[in-house]
């Protein structure tokens, strides 16, 4: 059902909460998974280390009354021993190789002195020295991935040494962006007098891209009927329409969402930027209609349809964090509403913020890492930031 009241910024995130469910969960082979997210836990397959393994270069070690070994073979990684080790004896062995059988521990190589073919301990040495079990580092069955996680090069890894062969992912979700309005005009064409460059256009593909989401792009100018015909066919789970969500008489969001079934959740919230914002599902289908100045499109892309991809994800939602601030936050048109300030967060945790003009202004979002949210929210405000700090959403 429509509702046209402003929203609190804190309704927005429950509403778009509660009409969002994770993607469908798809089989694939984990090599292939970097960047998805797991829908169910990766579970080992097997030991690791798979054997009792030398942790260093050196001598595996029987036992002994006067410290000194007999060497009775070598054994490098990749190889198995073919002796089991009896008093007095010893083996050389390499980093990574499995020990023989009878080894009370591993001396490194610079701790002994070699005589020959027998080897003498520099220092006292203690059992199971350098020496990692079977299944030190994890065991066949143990949980090692969490469900929600975003597979990285370094889970990878360890995927690939737990035998995982296979993963259950989130499905990717599909995204297509409208870009509407007469005046803007895509990359490659001519730009006549009175006519914008498209901007929104590139900074969405690039955010989706930013979250491994296959995307799409297309103008649609100022043509109602061209717009609805688009959303009425769309297949895909997201839907994001650039400009058109306000009352102007060339505004034809709101019209083609409703028209083409899609049930309309908000059209305005109280949020600066990003005042004309609208939020409709049909069915698991998820659209938003974005104001069309390049700061709220950031703005809401960051605050709102970002919580939305994690949600369909099965991923935590970015959360508001604390800063120490550093300089004015710079807002001479405020009226009173929540607001979004670009800023940049640095390592120690200070956040400075960016200068801008008004809602079309694209400078602060070439360094922007962060947006600092100023002004309590009209239902559940957060908790009030101490002097000096302020709240802000990373990026």
């Amino acid at each position: 059902t429509q509702n046209a009241a402003l929203q609190s910024i804190s309704d927005v995130w429950e509403c778009i909460d509660s009409h969002t469910r994770p993607l469908t969960a798809e089989l694939i082979p984990s090599h292939a998974s970097l960047h998805r997210v797991l829908a169910a836990p990766a579970f080992a397959a097997c030991d690791q280390p798979p054997f009792h393994q030398s942790a260093m270069d050196g001598y595996a070690i029987a036992e002994s009354q006067n410290n000194t070994w007999q060497i009775i073979e070598t054994v490098f990684a990749g190889d198995m021993p073919s002796l089991p080790l009896r008093p007095d004896q010893c083996t050389r062995i390499l980093t990574g190789a499995p020990i023989p059988d009878g080894t009370l521990a591993v001396l490194k190589q610079e701790d002994c002195i070699l005589d020959g073919s027998s080897v003498g301990s520099a220092r006292p040495w203690k059992p199971r020295e350098n020496i990692r079990p079977r299944g030190s580092a994890f065991q066949q069955n143990t949980p090692l991935i969490p469900a929600g996680t975003r597979i990285t090069a370094g889970a990878l890894a360890l995927l690939a040494s737990a035998e995982i062969q296979q993963l259950q992912v989130r499905r990717h979700p599909t995204a297509l962006h409208l870009v509407t309005g007469g005046e803007v005009v895509p990359a490659g064409f001519p730009l006549q007098p009175g006519k914008i460059r498209d901007s929104n256009g590139p900074m969405i593909s690039a955010l989706l891209n930013e979250a491994n989401i296959p995307s799409s792009i297309q103008h649609t100018g100022d043509d109602p009927s061209l717009l609805s015909e688009v959303v009425a066919s769309f297949t895909g789970d997201l839907l994001l329409i650039s400009g058109g969500s306000g009352p102007g008489d060339r505004d034809h969001t709101l019209q083609a969402l409703t028209e083409s079934g899609f049930s309309i959740h908000f059209s305005q919230i109280n949020s600066r930027p990003g005042r004309p914002m609208i939020f409709a599902t049909r069915g698991h289908q998820l659209a938003f209609g974005l104001p069309g100045n390049p700061l709220s499109h950031f703005v809401c892309y960051h605050a709102f349809v970002r919580r939305a991809l994690a949600r369909l994800m099965g991923t935590p939602a970015a959360s508001l964090e604390s800063a120490t601030i550093h300089g004015d936050l710079l807002d001479p048109h405020g009226d009173g509403r929540p607001t979004w300030s670009p800023a940049r967060i640095s390592l120690d945790h200070s956040i400075q913020p960016i200068a801008w003009k008004h809602s079309g202004d694209l400078s602060p979002l070439a360094t922007a890492n962060a947006l600092i949210f100023n002004g309590a929210d009209q239902k559940k405000s957060p908790v009030a930031p101490g002097p000096g700090t302020c709240h802000y959403l990373p990026l």
